[in-house]
């Protein structure tokens, strides 16, 4: 979508949020939902707003992500257009303002066009605390919220990569992969309670990358249902693009044998609401 043109925004609130998780299709999803007319998505993916103010640990480096996100979205933005448009330039500015507040967070999706829909894109909400999802949702009493699963073990195993090569502060293979982070963000029987415990299931939508990678257009048609929304496959020729991919890479075995032993809880918690899901995951791993 091109950039929202209002020189004094109103404050608004999100009508969706993508919640995680992360290495599981987010921003695939991203990608093809900043391509539908009637949906507005802030020029940086993940404001990381909520998890700023309710995970500890997280303030430490949010506003140097949403930093460094604006900046490469000007630097390009400012190279590809002959004459900028400056709202869109003080919209980047006003992302990387250090004092953040519902105030702040409401005026990015003031930028939005009327009669879009607006969303947050971010997968450390999936961590959220009862407190945390409880703010969110005075901020959007209504919102709906996405959940996109994948085999937990792939998932972490993707992270772990992902933080080997970003040089996390523990970029140490063996240490990485006793973060308790990595596995949190993989529970998702437990992610699925904290929510659903304030959001009524008519407001979830949940699925998992291997649909995905099988069919994304029903995905994306579904979703898209799901958000009062109308699918035009004709507008989306990339949804078979693989984003991010790596090249495979076999899990160490003793980093392979702990993960096993660490997620076999989730795999069988799974089981009660996703059956087949669960049993397709654990024959991969347990077999």
């Amino acid at each position: 979508m091109t950039p929202a043109t209002s020189s004094a925004p109103v404050k608004r609130s999100p009508d969706f949020f993508c919640i995680g998780a992360q290495k599981a299709g987010t921003t695939w999803l991203h990608q093809n939902l900043r391509r539908h007319e009637s949906i507005w998505l802030p020029p940086v993916k993940e404001l990381q707003y909520f998890n700023d103010l309710h995970i500890p640990g997280h303030k430490r480096w949010t506003q140097g992500h949403r930093n460094s996100h604006a900046g490469r979205r000007l630097t390009v933005y400012i190279r590809r257009e002959d004459d900028p448009d400056l709202h869109y330039v003080r919209l980047l500015a006003h992302m990387t303002d250090p004092a953040i507040s519902d105030d702040w967070y409401r005026r990015v999706f003031g930028w939005a066009p009327a009669g879009t829909l607006t969303a947050d894109m971010t997968p450390e909400y999936s961590l959220l605390p009862d407190e945390g999802i409880a703010h969110l949702l005075r901020i959007s009493p209504d919102a709906k919220i996405i959940f996109l699963m994948r085999d937990p073990i792939d998932r972490c195993w993707s992270h772990m990569r992902m933080l080997m090569k970003h040089g996390s502060q523990d970029a140490d293979l063996a240490g990485i992969s006793r973060l308790e982070d990595v596995y949190a963000r993989a529970d998702y029987p437990a992610i699925l309670e904290r929510w659903r415990r304030r959001v009524p299931d008519e407001r979830m939508f949940v699925d998992v990358l291997d649909r995905i990678a099988a069919d994304p257009a029903d995905v994306l048609g579904r979703l898209l249902a799901f958000l009062g929304l109308e699918f035009a496959p004709e507008k989306f020729r990339n949804l078979n693009k693989t984003v991010h991919r790596g090249d495979p890479l076999e899990i160490p075995g003793n980093i392979y044998d702990y993960m096993r032993d660490r997620l076999i809880p989730v795999y069988d918690a799974l089981a009660g609401e996703f059956p087949e899901l669960a049993q397709s995951w654990r024959a991969k791993h347990y077999s």
